[in-house]
């Protein structure tokens, strides 16, 4: 055999130096072992012997030495095992699953157990640092450093094989010359059939090393039952998914407008998707072993779901719902089957991978099937094929195929009558933000128990075996372990044209328990809404048992209690009976149907949050709410509109219900607005009739306001709750919330109680109906949620009750927005922000782990947040991405398209240059709208969108570019296709771009890669760039609310009744000091007139979002860190959001690092006022008149100057 060149390489790689808070507690994490491993005293029993699963004579020959050995089973051993230093090697083959790392550190604990001088070898990046030799020692710092951590980025992945004779030859010499006892392929299935064919040419040659496994993918594709139950990284990234699919749930009930089409990843078997139905309970979900045991084509499928949507629409009034499907769902349709084996026999063959070429070679048939499909399907068909000549499903978008011809057979039903429905697609891609995150408390005690048991195996000197571990319905204790020869699972299979061996994939078994269980409930799923959120994953639990998966339940024990039909009974019940209200269906959960919810969606309304001090008591907390300083707006020059619009409510007092701003008598008394209401109340403490309503976007913790405003109201009251936003407080459509009602809704995600519509109270008409339904009800206060535009409308709706009417209704706004919009010197922060922004960094955290583990892939991560980049600095301090855009950067420089690709594309080459080809990008959802060409072209569109609302005018693509200036035309059509369609899509409501439709991180990854491209000819740039795209919202703003989240909106549900009950109307209940903790919390309310500006003097005043401050000191740390971040991989990865243990309580790290010290300067500064005028009375000596006088006419006259700077800023821009 010719030898590959080889010499062994040595790469000290050291331990990781960077953690969040989570990971820091994870990686001290003790953790639970079977007995058999608690010493290395054990022996290996023989049990039966295996042949294979499928052609048996076939893999025999080809497996000689290795073929039909025994299972074994370790059981301890009285007589110790020999304590001779092993040395062993270990190799992360194929794409990552979470709980890698802890089957080496089972590994390593073994090895150290039977001896410390036991030596642990990392080969790098795959199978390919076997045969290159390149490979790292492990030793107690560097392993100490990755327990309980997510994703392969300790060693590296890969995807190549060892397959050519002197890459078999190289690593078997490799492993002589580091005199390896053994070697561990920890893969899934084609990488443990490597293992196999590895450990039988390792025994053929006599060489001394031992090779086995352990099953490794998420997929779930790698089981025999019933010596592998499971593969590990299948239950972390089901539960992963899950959490993201429950808030879109909870997201889809808030709005009742969309249906969610959420593609998951699962290649060959469906085992993802049906777990995650089963999870979740979806409308629908397409499993791809039905649809090919079926033949279904997509015709087929298609009516499948048209079905489900016209049932809903038709018979339920439901024009929203959520349907999953699995990657490889285009496989398994008999004409995209035949396609796609077609192309890979093709392009194996040599055919250039384009269409032309392509199309040529077809058969007949799939020739018109290929020509049918979309450009982008297409394309995605001929991407690069995996290292086995596969087609990368994963990057086909199935969901949007199978959203376009659900849309047309819609549109043709609707011509006939026969549909009457709203149809409104959003898509969703869940995949790679599982592979690499936090290991579950399951894998990562299972995935411990397979390395401590493989370590085993080869200290027994057994070769060719993959680690097995049973009985897991069983305290951990009582885990059986073993080996099963790998050569049992495997059969033969054609791969690039050829007959391979291969370990069977475990596919979803239509006979099996899990699948029955999933058919027999799919038709309720299908016609009611009864989703489950499971939350994210919990690792406090301290139990000496683990919570198994609900299919690997189902499988082994044939049943599972969260599988209950009978739990689905009263939730049914309770739909069958809902009300509508306009096109919003009401249905809440009483008493015990929420049985239908999650064991964690249960647990959470049992949590009590904390009140601050002042909130306490109610009747003293109702007399102690007192008017402090008069107030008014920030800019001198929107001062006197502002006191024309604004007439009786602008200059009204500060307020606290805790006397921290108190000033009392001297000249600072503030007298009550300038039109009093006329107040049949005798006392604040008095019953309350109040109404609250929803009119922003969903964001987590809304239900706990309303919780905080009922159980604040005084005995007696009446808590009215408006259903279907806006729209339902128009209409009157009302509820009384009571606490039978609220029981089941505390602490949870979405706005599911009472939904939302659009967020507009801004026409005469909608005032006159806003009164009129205040005046039917009587009430004393409306309560409206929601960010900038909600406080601006109540400062308005205020104002006109006030001015126009007698109504004695005081309105009073709360915070709650996901993007962090309302931020200023009297507020902190927005409710839900805190719960968004850890839900999103997981994300990006998973992400960045994915990318520094594979070594391929940049991750154009988008976020939701419309205007601010709050988000993306929150999520960038936390965990530490190679680039952020930050929109307020790019417009106060005004930082041009080609400025930022440029940018980019330098940091990549740069990146390139020490051999990192991947890395995490996150982007603000507002990025477009701040890019100056951009920003013109939007606004050009605006304005004929407008036009057209108010003309009637139907607007067409060429109607509409026909309407452009040449410079936009020609800079609109010179984007990306599917750009240009985005941003000719439909208005807003506002007649505003939708933000969320535009995929601008496709659009500067297209961008960046022509840039790579060109530099790549002109010789400055060798790397390679690929790009996974993502837009992270939907999955956050249904979230259950973190702990600090649920305690600040309680709060403030209780500062907004207390306002209301002191009459104080055009205010924002607000919390300061919020970083002290609960107990240091002072309440209180702003004048939203207060908040208010014109943009630089144009314009109608108001409530502006809230940007990022580049003087903060969250900023600061953002600068100081992002220029070492893009080169260095500091990578945090904070985990899934915690409800107990030690981060439970953490807060953000914008809160943390700002300092929020305005009100108490204003206090200082009054006091020392009044310390002036104390010293200054008369009598006082000619000096001290003197010294003061001359001081503060210094200081009035800086101040003036301030002033007229701001007015003739003003006056230039309103020119």
């Amino acid at each position: 055999q010719t030898l590959m060149s080889t010499s062994l390489k040595e790469f000290r790689l050291g331990p990781r130096t960077t953690f969040s808070p989570l990971q820091e507690l994870s990686k001290q994490r003790d953790m639970l072992l079977p007995s058999v491993l608690k010493t290395p005293s054990i022996k290996a029993v023989s049990k039966e012997a295996l042949g294979a699963v499928a052609d048996h004579q076939e893999i025999q020959k080809l497996f000689p030495c290795t073929y039909g050995r025994a299972r074994v089973v370790l059981e301890s051993d009285t007589q110790p095992t020999p304590s001779r230093p092993l040395h062993i090697g270990v190799i992360l083959s194929g794409g990552q699953a979470p709980g890698g790392h802890n089957v080496i550190s089972g590994i390593y604990d073994f090895i150290k157990k039977v001896s410390p001088e036991s030596r642990l070898i990392g080969f790098l990046n795959g199978p390919q640092g076997v045969y290159n030799g390149e490979y790292c020692v492990i030793d107690d710092a560097m392993m100490d450093s990755y327990r309980n951590s997510g994703g392969f980025d300790m060693i590296g992945s890969g995807r190549h094989k060892i397959e050519k004779p002197e890459h078999f030859a190289a690593a078997m010499q490799n492993c002589v010359q580091l005199e390896l006892t053994g070697l561990v392929v920890i893969g899934g299935d084609d990488s443990n059939t490597n293992a196999a064919v590895l450990a039988e040419y390792f025994e053929a040659n006599n060489c001394p090393t031992k090779v086995c496994g352990a099953p490794k993918t998420i997929d779930g594709d790698l089981k025999v039952d019933p010596y592998i139950p499971t593969s590990f990284g299948f239950d972390t990234a089901c539960r992963t998914y899950s959490e993201l699919i429950g808030n879109v749930g909870q997201d889809t009930l808030s709005s009742q407008k969309y249906y969610h089409f959420i593609r998951l990843m699962g290649r060959a078997a469906s085992n993802i998707a049906l777990e995650c139905a089963l999870q979740t309970r979806p409308n629908v979900c397409l499993i791809s072993e039905e649809v090919e045991a079926k033949k279904m084509t997509l015709s087929e499928i298609t009516h499948q779901v048209v079905d489900t949507i016209v049932m809903r629409s038709e018979e339920m009034g439901k024009n929203y719902g959520v349907v999953l499907l699995p990657e490889g769902l285009i496989e398994f349709l008999p004409e995209f089957n035949r396609l796609i084996s077609d192309i890979n026999e093709v392009l194996a063959a040599g055919t250039e991978a384009t269409e032309e070429a392509v199309l040529k070679q077809l058969s007949f048939n799939n020739r018109a099937v290929f020509s049918y499909l979309p450009d982008n399907i297409k394309q995605q068909l001929l991407l690069d094929r995996d290292p086995h000549g596969n087609v990368q499903v994963a990057k086909i978008e199935t969901e949007k195929l199978l959203a376009q011809t659900v849309s047309a057979e819609l549109d043709n039903l609707a011509a006939h009558g026969k549909y009457t429905g709203q149809f409104a697609p959003q898509f969703h891609s869940y995949g790679y933000e599982g592979r690499s995150c936090l290991p579950s408390t399951f894998d990562s005690t299972y995935c411990y128990a397979l390395g401590q048991n493989v370590a085993a195996l080869i200290h027994l000197g057994l070769n060719g075996l993959i680690s097995s571990v049973t009985n897991l319905t069983a305290p951990v204790s009582e885990w059986v372990c073993g080996g099963v020869p790998i050569t049992m699972m495997c059969h033969m299979e054609r791969r690039k044209g050829h007959m391979k061996p291969v370990i069977k994939k475990a596919l979803v078994e239509l006979d099996g328990v899990p699948f029955n269980c999933f058919a027999s409930q799919r038709a309720e799923w299908a016609k009611y809404d009864l989703y489950r959120s499971p939350g994210p994953i919990q690792f406090f639990g301290g139990h000496d048992t683990v919570e198994l998966s609900i299919t690997l339940t189902l499988e082994l024990l044939k049943f599972d209690p969260r599988m209950s039909e009978s739990d689905l009974t009263a939730a049914i019940a309770i739909e069958n009976t809902a009300q509508r209200y306009g096109s919003h269906i009401h249905a809440p959960l009483l008493g015990n149907s929420n049985v239908v919810h999650s064991t964690m969606q249960r647990e959470r309304t049992k949590y009590k949050p904390a009140l601050c001090p002042a909130l306490h008591e109610k009747t003293p907390a109702f007399s102690r709410c007192m008017a402090a300083q008069p107030t008014q707006c920030m800019n001198a020059f929107d001062r006197t509109i502002l006191g024309e619009l604004l007439p009786n409510t602008y200059g009204s007092p500060l307020v606290t219900i805790d006397h921290v701003l108190g000033v009392s008598g001297g000249d600072f008394t503030f007298h009550r607005q300038k039109k009093s209401k006329t107040s049949c109340r005798s006392s604040p403490d008095d019953p309350l009739i109040v109404g609250v309503v929803f009119c922003g976007r969903q964001a987590p913790g809304g239900h706990d306001i309303i919780a905080g405003v009922l159980d604040a109201l005084p005995v007696g009251s009446t808590l009215h709750g408006f259903v279907g936003g806006t729209e339902g407080l128009f209409a009157g459509h009302s509820i009384m919330i009571t606490d039978e009602i609220m029981a089941n809704y505390r602490a949870q995600g979405g706005f599911e109680l009472l939904g939302r519509s659009v967020d507009r109270i801004q026409s005469e008409e909608s005032y006159r109906a806003v009164a009129k339904v205040c005046e039917d009800l009587k009430l004393d206060g409306l309560v409206l949620l929601g960010g900038p535009r909600t406080a601006t409308d109540a400062a308005y709706l205020a104002e006109y009750l006030l001015q126009e009417t007698n109504i004695n209704t005081a309105v009073v706004t709360v915070p709650l927005t996901i993007d962090g919009s309302i931020k200023n010197q009297f507020v902190e922060t927005t409710v839900g922000f805190d719960t968004s922004s850890k839900c999103t960094a997981q994300i990006v955290g998973n992400n960045a782990t994915d990318g520094a583990s594979a070594k391929k892939y940049y991750y154009f991560q988008r976020l939701m947040g419309q205007e601010p980049s709050n988000l993306a600095l929150e999520v960038a301090l936390s965990t530490k991405p190679n680039y952020t855009i930050l929109a307020e950067e790019v417009e106060a420089n005004n930082v041009t398209l080609a400025s930022i690709v440029k940018d980019i594309a330098d940091m990549v080459e740069e990146r390139a240059k020490d051999g990192k080809n991947y890395g995490s990008v996150v982007i603000p959802e507002g990025l477009i709208e701040s890019i100056p060409e951009l920003r013109l072209l939007l606004h050009e569109l605006d304005v004929v969108y407008k036009d057209a609302a108010n003309t009637g005018i139907r607007i067409t693509g060429d109607v509409l570019k026909e309407k452009l200036t040449l410079w936009s035309r020609a800079l609109l059509e010179s984007l990306p296709e599917y750009i240009q369609v985005q941003l000719m899509l439909q208005r807003t409501h506002a007649n505003k771009v939708q933000l969320s439709q535009a995929e601008t991180e496709r659009l500067l990854a297209h961008f960046v890669g022509l840039e790579l491209d060109y530099r790549k000819k002109q010789g400055t740039y060798v790397g390679s760039f690929s790009v996974v795209c993502s837009f992270i919202g939907y999955q956050a703003r249904g979230a259950a609310p973190s702990n600090f989240d649920v305690t600040y909106a309680y709060n403030l549900g209780h500062v907004a009744t207390i306002l209301v009950a002191n009459e104080f109307t055009g205010y924002m209940a607000t919390l300061n000091n919020l970083k002290e903790g609960v107990e240091n919390w002072h309440a209180g309310g702003v004048p939203i007139s207060a908040l208010m500006a014109t943009k630089s003097g144009k314009g109608k005043p108001a409530v502006l979002s809230s940007k990022i401050d580049f003087h903060s000191a969250a900023y600061k740390a953002y600068a100081e860190g992002k220029s070492h971040w893009a080169a260095v991989d500091m990578y945090e990865n904070p985990g899934p959001l915690q409800y107990s243990g030690p981060t439970a309580d953490d807060i953000t790290c914008t809160l943390r690092l700002e300092s929020f010290d305005y009100l108490t300067r204003i206090q200082s500064l009054y006091g020392a006022l009044q310390n002036i005028t104390a010293q200054c009375r008369p009598g006082c000596s000619s000096t001290v008149l003197q010294i003061a006088t001359t001081d503060l006419s210094a200081l009035t006259d800086i101040l003036q100057m301030v002033h007229d700077t701001e007015a003739s800023h003003a006056a230039a821009m309103r020119k």
